[in-house]
């Protein structure tokens, strides 16, 4: 099959952490293009794009954890439902990016996030990040060093995606319960660490 013009993706990377709960970030795109693109050629612009992003966190990620398996759907805004519904499968990858960090990793509640803006005020995305080494902080403040991979990943995650001469994917976000996407207009960083609740054992977050 082929991502046509305007479609959205949704894009879910996930990162298996040492007690085998698995965190999870949910991207999104719209495809700016005038020319049908196949699933493979976009599933491989996709991979990379996550490889780079991801990879910025070499220092800050636990070397005991793994990296589990990215999907990839084009997602449909139901006016029945009013919801955004799966339309097809577009495929699957396991990327590869490092994470080197040997220190003890921190609670899975306690992450480093981003905010990424966009043109509507109180529509926001948010990356709660997996866990970083105890020490990439000193009393849930980020070291300089780990402020400044969470800005490069902030950076890598508000790059568009080339689609070559055709077009790009843009990021941003879906709004809830209307058929709207907003692309990032930039990001948010803070070196206070976040906490993301529904991240425990046997819950993917």
């Amino acid at each position: 099959m082929t991502v046509l013009a305007n479609d959205i993706l949704k894009v879910v990377v996930e990162i298996v952490l040492g007690d085998f709960t698995i965190s999870q970030n949910v991207h999104y795109f719209r495809a700016d293009t005038n020319t049908p693109h196949l699933d493979s050629v976009v599933l491989g612009v996709i991979e990379a794009w996550v490889e780079a992003a991801y990879d910025e966190l070499d220092q800050d990620l636990c070397d005991d954890f793994a990296i589990g398996t990215s999907t990839v759907h084009v997602i449909k805004f139901d006016t029945g439902d009013m919801d955004w519904l799966t339309e097809y499968f577009v495929g699957q990858f396991v990327p590869t990016f490092a994470m080197s960090n040997s220190s003890e990793p921190l609670p899975n509640m306690s992450s480093a996030f981003i905010t990424l803006n966009t043109s509507r005020p109180q529509s926001r995305g948010r990356k709660f990040l997996a866990p970083f080494g105890e020490n990439r902080q000193a009393a849930t403040v980020l070291i300089n060093d780990a402020v400044t991979a969470v800005t490069a990943f902030a950076d890598a995650v508000l790059d568009d995606i080339s689609l070559g001469a055709g077009g790009d994917l843009l990021p941003g976000i879906v709004r809830a319960g209307v058929d709207s996407f907003l692309t990032f207009t930039g990001a948010t960083i803070t070196d206070i660490l976040g906490t993301q609740r529904r991240r425990r054992p046997g819950v993917g977050s």
